[in-house]
């Protein structure tokens, strides 16, 4: 169709993915581990044998535990991710934990 408007240019030409696809067989591969520049500015975060844990959220568990959509980090989360990390930090239960530890050091 191209070839019989004067002056308009066809779309480049899709190409392939194989980025998309080297990309899923790196993950496969890939291990995981916790970094320590996550724990900058985040006091409640600790690494374990049984994964990331919010010591915040443990503590305050029978305050929080009617909030809790995931137990992730109370009994242990190991998809180091730093999006797991921000996913946990704004869910209500763990902002709710931060109030109670807040009150607790009289803050």
């Amino acid at each position: 169709m191209w070839r019989f408007v004067k002056g308009v240019q066809p779309p480049p030409v899709k190409k392939s993915q194989p980025n998309v696809e080297k990309r899923k067989e790196y993950e496969k591969k890939r291990t995981r581990c916790f970094l320590d520049h996550w724990k900058l500015g985040r006091p409640w975060l600790q690494d374990t044998e049984h994964g990331m844990l919010c010591e915040w959220c443990i503590k305050y568990l029978d305050k929080i535990k009617y909030r809790l959509n995931s137990r992730k980090f109370i009994e242990g989360c190991k998809t180091y991710k730093s999006e797991s990390i921000a996913y946990h930090e704004q869910s209500d239960a763990h902002i709710l934990a931060c109030k109670c530890h807040k009150k607790s050091l009289g803050e």
